[in-house]
């Protein structure tokens, strides 16, 4: 039996996403027109790297696949006897009729080993699980760990998502916070100017570095400098004016040498 897992260099409780991780990454390298001076050993690779990923990506084929590996593993340890369908007896047949027709076709060692690997030593049949019982528990085993592997993604997605979310908050906190203490510090401004109306206001006003952003259909004239300079102007929530990209730019850098003054002088 091929082992897909290792053609698509996982682990055999890779999640569907490092499955289809690894299959994508895989498939970008062996792809025959990736592999021009080796097309049919590329193809061949290829092909398998398909026939993995579907088997291996689709939940009832891979659990379909697992419990055949795992009764190929069994059949395996048991050294290929007994293993298939049918082989299990849940009830003692007569001693001639098992071991009679054998020894007209084998020999009698052939017959003895094989009395003691059914059997026993002794001639004491072997207390062995029916083989559907065994298939069931195998699958459901498969599919609980299954099921695990999704709870465990699922509980990091949920993580990173409550960490972003966190993070997104925390962001609009600190950005109202800055709003607000830039019009505090705005207010202060109009009242040392003695600025009372709106055209005052609206003169004296350094803008916001919080400006709406807004995309027109042709070039609009900027409130600050008086210029058509492009299709995209800027609100400011202090006086409602529409200034440029090249006004948000200038009075970014008044702001800031006024705020420096305003530092020095208070110390």
């Amino acid at each position: 039996m091929a082992d897909h897992y290792a053609v698509l260099e996982i682990q055999q409780t890779a999640s569907n996403a490092e499955i289809n991780s690894a299959y994508y990454r895989l498939a970008r390298i062996h792809h025959p027109d990736k592999n021009l001076h080796n097309v049919e050993e590329a193809t061949e690779r290829f092909k398998k790297i398909q026939n993995a990923h579907a088997i291996l990506s689709d939940e009832t084929k891979r659990c379909q696949y697992d419990i055949g590996r795992a009764t190929a593993s069994s059949f395996a340890d048991t050294g290929g006897a007994g293993s298939g369908a049918g082989a299990t007896r849940d009830d003692e047949p007569p001693d001639e009729f098992i071991f009679v027709p054998f020894e007209f076709m084998f020999p009698p060692r052939f017959v003895r080993n094989w009395q003691e690997w059914a059997w026993g030593v002794g001639g004491e049949r072997r207390d062995r699980e029916p083989e559907q019982e065994r298939w069931d528990r195998r699958m459901e085993e498969i599919y609980q760990e299954r099921a695990e592997r999704q709870q465990d993604v699922q509980r990091k997605e949920e993580e990173r998502a409550a960490a972003k979310q966190a993070q997104k908050d925390a962001s609009d906190r600190e950005r109202r916070n800055a709003m607000q203490r830039e019009a505090a510090q705005q207010e202060a401004r109009w009242q040392r100017e003695g600025a009372t109306t709106f055209e005052a206001k609206a003169s004296t006003c350094l803008h916001s570095a919080f400006c709406i952003k807004n995309q027109l259909r042709k070039k609009v004239r900027c409130h600050a400098c008086g210029f058509k300079r492009g299709v995209t102007e800027f609100e400011c929530p202090h006086c409602a004016r529409h200034i440029c990209q090249k006004c948000i730019t200038d009075f970014a850098a008044k702001r800031k040498a006024v705020d420096s003054q305003d530092e020095s002088s208070v110390l």
